[in-house]
């Protein structure tokens, strides 16, 4: 194997080489990888915006361009904000954002049955066009491909990301605008402390806190997720405080102008053959 050839390009000029879509077991026949070592390279490539991968049979991996790769949007993201927004308050969640996102790419998708997807970090374009209720912090537009049911189910769901200190209903608010724009809105509640039943005080704290925003939730009909502290890339850990969000269907109107005015132009590709 020669040491100037990153292993993400090698699985990326082998899946050119199967037409640029195939499933794990060819791509991994194909360059002669065992699951150990092929997984951990398929999903930095995925990470890095290089491939997609999706839920067909044996489970579906496809090409994406070079010029769509979604760290460009990443990078947008720094650990503590600086280059985002002056507010405090989003420097303390940004850190949260890449966290939530690898969840979403390696699990959630996994989850929801997608087929294709598309996943960016939305927030800095807040700052940008200075709508705080209007641009979600996460997206994730997604396919699903029935098996007799002809074309294909289209969907886009927002995050809008809280640290349980800073929580309070305007939150919920600020997801349900979201729903102008998309099929299913949640709330994720980070840094959340964990009930235990030994500690009656922080037990009432957190029930305090929480149920007055999942009755609003419900209400409205957001989903809503509750992350204890330093626990957002353990997906098994995430608590759904309440899941059983009814689709929306908004305007496709809305939808378009929301794709066109928030997402980037690699995303915008991605999604743009993803319907086709």
């Amino acid at each position: 194997m020669e040491e100037n050839i990153s292993d993400e390009s090698k699985l990326v000029a082998a899946l050119a080489d199967l037409g640029g879509r195939t499933n794990n077991a060819k791509l991994r026949e194909k360059l002669g990888w065992s699951t150990e070592e092929y997984l951990p390279i398929r999903n930095s490539a995925r990470t890095k915006g290089l491939i997609g991968i999706g839920m067909g049979r044996g489970g579906v991996v496809f090409l994406i361009d070079a010029s769509q790769q979604v760290p460009e949007v990443q990078q947008n993201i720094t650990s503590d904000g600086d280059q985002l927004e002056e507010s405090t308050e989003f420097k303390k969640e940004s850190v949260y954002y890449n966290r939530i996102y690898k969840v979403l790419n390696e699990a959630w998708v996994d989850s929801q049955g997608l087929d294709d997807y598309y996943i960016e970090i939305t927030a800095s374009k807040r700052v940008r066009n200075s709508g705080r209720w209007t641009v979600p912090d996460i997206v994730v537009v997604g396919r699903t491909i029935w098996q007799y049911v002809p074309g294909f189910e289209y969907t886009i769901q927002t995050f809008e990301i809280k640290r349980y200190e800073a929580l309070d209903n305007l939150a919920v608010f600020e997801a349900l605008n979201h729903k102008r724009s998309a099929n299913y809105s949640y709330l994720v509640v980070v840094n959340s402390p964990v009930p235990n039943d030994a500690d009656s005080m922080l037990s009432k704290e957190y029930k305090d806190k929480i149920n007055p925003i999942k009755q609003l939730c419900e209400e409205n009909n957001i989903g809503l997720i509750v992350i204890g502290r330093e626990r957002e890339e353990d997906y098994d850990s995430w608590r759904f405080i309440f899941d059983e969000a009814v689709k929306n269907n908004p305007d496709p109107e809305n939808i378009d102008g929301f794709i066109k005015q928030y997402i980037s132009n690699n995303g915008k590709e991605v999604i743009s053959k993803m319907i086709r």
